[in-house]
């Protein structure tokens, strides 16, 4: 199976203390910021198909 390449950008807007506990979140699991938040949308998409 061919691995779907990532061309898409998402933009938004969220608060500064949102973002850096993300960012710490992230830095915790040994990831960057972008594939932790989309490992959350993976894993919230995941839930909701049960």
């Amino acid at each position: 199976m061919e691995k779907e390449k990532r061309n898409d950008r998402l933009n938004m807007k969220i608060q500064a203390s949102l973002k850096a506990a993300a960012q710490r979140a992230a830095e915790e699991d040994g990831r960057s910021l972008s594939n932790y938040i989309e490992n959350l949308i993976k894993e919230d998409l995941k839930k909701r198909d049960k």
